[in-house]
């Protein structure tokens, strides 16, 4: 423990990142072993990390570089993607603690600090569930609110500014809403004299050309590929109603810290004078921060008339809220609060591999994690393919789950089918919606007749067929 207290810094901070690290990593390897079916953006990543790319569609690629590296080590694998995300998730955790010393925490703020962050269900559930890019760039975000603090605490710090250069590139590359963090971020730090030192001290242009030399090879793809990098730019419903965007955005703002905020009310002060009393630098900052963000979200409405949004967008935005309600604690009701946080994280553990085992006993349709692909594919009875080819994100990940030496592309995805032309042997698999578009696109690129497959859905035991609409694969193995 010794050493982890050199490494980490306090005694609490080193226990509360190994708790979180047992803790995530348990919760991936249950969901591992109950479920094994990688839900869609896992198996979006199993599908793009088979390949080093500049870019691979709307989102950045750093989370798809992380995962092909590790990846080259450790195989093309659903246990690493998880256990990857479980070592990022105790890194932000690691994080939060870090920024809490550099706000002068006690342990009991730092407790408060951690249970807060998971009191948001985008940080517990969700993204345990699921989500793949807003959890790397929440990482990234919170590492890099960090380095801003310790700028702050020593603007003459080089070292300061090459991670905040660092991070921001990086964070650009994970996702792209993080300019909007960092630009709150200056503007920020320009409206406080004590903080404004950062932004006009001269060691700012090493982080901007840092921070610019690590997008440059992702941003000239984009360049190159503007409509397919841009593609996802239709989910905001541009040109449609400012009054409905605004509404939208302050809705999912609320909605997003559910039930922290709420909970958040047993352990603030209720008096303005209290929170003068225990205003800092640091937390004047946080607090401008987050002003800064809010009215850079509704600018960006505003401006764009965009009114769809998506809870999770918030999560490089926000993760620091916990930080702000911890900083301003006062010990009442503190027993409550964290017991009620503790009752979350368990429930968590329980229900994420449980959502398997209970959803046949549920009048809704079937979670995803209990699609049986493992015993459609294993009854088919043949060997890995060269090529796999299949209609869908989610069915292709899954097969490339249970067919791990196969080279695996979907229709209409980033890669084209050239590799069909040095493949011998070529499975082709479409779901119960496969679309004469689908055949079509697949009857291009043969010259023989295909014979197709029609393989109904099978009880497993946690897939009851007769309690679900039918799961239909089909499919078909062609011999060059």
């Amino acid at each position: 423990m010794k050493t982890l207290k050199n490494n980490f810094g306090s005694d609490t901070t080193s226990k509360l990142f190994l708790l979180s690290l047992i803790y995530f990593s348990f919760n991936a390897v249950t969901q591992y072993l109950i479920s094994g079916v990688a839900d869609k953006d896992q198996a979006e990543q199993l599908l793009f990390a088979q390949d080093f790319l500049l870019g691979y569609g709307p989102q950045p690629p750093l989370y798809s570089w992380i995962a092909f590296a590790l990846f080259q080590v450790f195989g093309e694998k659903l246990i690493v993607l998880l256990l990857m995300k479980a070592t990022l998730f105790s890194l932000f955790i690691l994080a939060l603690l870090k920024t809490g010393e550099q706000l002068g925490f006690d342990d009991r703020k730092q407790v408060i600090a951690v249970i807060g962050v998971l009191m948001i269900p985008f940080f517990l559930w969700e993204s345990q569930r699921d989500l793949s890019h807003s959890v790397l760039a929440s990482v990234i975000a919170a590492w890099l609110l960090f380095w801003v603090l310790k700028a702050m605490h020593n603007p003459s710090s080089l070292q300061s500014y090459v991670m905040i250069g660092l991070l921001s590139g990086l964070g650009l590359i994970s996702k792209y809403n993080l300019i909007l963090l960092i630009t709150a971020s200056v503007l920020a730090l320009l409206m406080h004299r004590e903080s404004r030192q950062v932004i006009l001290n001269r060691n700012l242009i090493v982080a901007i050309f840092i921070s610019l030399l690590i997008i440059a090879p992702h941003l000239l793809w984009v360049l190159q590929n503007l409509e397919f990098a841009t593609k996802s730019a239709s989910k905001l419903d541009m040109g449609s109603s400012v009054f409905d965007g605004v509404y939208q955005a302050a809705y999912l703002f609320q909605h997003f810290l559910n039930p922290l905020w709420i909970l958040a009310l047993l352990i603030l002060p209720y008096h303005l004078k209290t929170y003068k009393a225990k205003l800092t630098t640091e937390s004047r900052f946080l607090l401008i921060l987050l002003l800064m963000i809010v009215i850079i979200v509704l600018a960006f409405v505003i401006g764009t008339s965009a009114s769809e949004f998506n809870d999770r967008w918030y999560m490089p935005l926000l993760f620091f809220v916990p930080l702000i309600i911890a900083h301003f604690s006062q010990k009442r009701f503190n027993k409550s609060f964290i017991g009620i946080g503790i009752f979350f994280i368990v429930v968590a553990a329980l229900l994420l591999p449980g959502r398997t085992i209970i959803s046949q006993h549920i009048e809704l349709k079937y979670d995803r994690s209990v699609y049986p692909y493992k015993a459609h594919f294993s009854s088919w009875g043949i060997t890995a393919p060269d090529l796999v080819i299949a209609d869908t994100k989610f069915t292709a990940g899954n097969l490339k789950e249970y067919f791990q030496s196969s080279k695996t592309v979907t229709y209409l995805s980033h890669r084209t089918p050239s590799h069909i032309k040095g493949s011998q042997r070529v499975l082709i698999v479409c779901t119960t919606s496969c679309s004469d578009a689908f055949r079509n696109y697949v009857d291009g690129y043969f010259e023989k007749p295909i014979k197709w497959h029609e393989q109904l859905n099978t009880s497993t035991q946690y897939f009851d067929l007769d309690k679900t609409r039918p799961f239909v694969l089909k499919w078909a193995l062609i011999k060059l």
